[in-house]
Order: structure tokens, then C-alpha cells, then sequence
């Protein structure tokens, strides 16, 4: 009688530690899938941020601004003022 009830709760222990076993893998499955999709979309932001100082810098380049400047016929200082005093 006591041989049985060993061998019954030993295999309740063991069952046991079976599916905690797949429930625990389940859930490292889980996470790194959820670092895995968060990784791509840092990336996916440090490319788009890239992008955007690219474009930033285009914009506000001396280049950029003087061609504005005479498009929109702004007034230019150097020609009115005398800065050389």
C-alpha cells in the first residue's frame, strides 16, 4: 500500500514538473518574441530618425537658406548696413 502511494505521487510530481516545464518554455518563447518585435522597431525608429537629421540638416543648410532667402526677396543687411565700423 505504501509502494502505491509512492509511485502515485511520484508521478504526480513528475506530471507536474512536466508542465511547468512547458509552461515556463512557453512563456520564454513569449518573451523573446516580444524583445525580438521591439528590437525591429527600435531599429525601424533609429532609421527613421537617421532620415529626419538627414533631412533636417538639409533644410536648415546655408545653401538651403540663401536660396530661400532670394526666392521670398528678402532684404540683405551686409548690402544696407556698414558693419565695418
Amino acid at each position: 500500500m505504501l509502494n502505491k502511494s509512492f509511485f502515485l505521487i511520484l508521478f504526480v510530481l513528475v506530471i507536474s514538473q512536466i508542465l511547468f516545464s512547458f509552461y515556463y518554455s512557453s512563456e520564454i518563447i513569449n518573451q523573446n518574441n516580444f524583445i525580438n518585435q521591439n528590437q525591429e522597431m527600435l531599429q525601424s525608429l533609429k532609421i527613421q530618425n537617421q532620415e529626419l537629421e538627414k533631412e533636417l540638416t538639409n533644410l536648415v543648410s546655408l545653401k538651403q537658406i540663401e536660396a530661400s532667402a532670394s526666392q521670398r526677396q528678402y532684404i540683405n543687411f551686409k548690402k544696407i548696413l556698414n558693419l565695418q565700423n
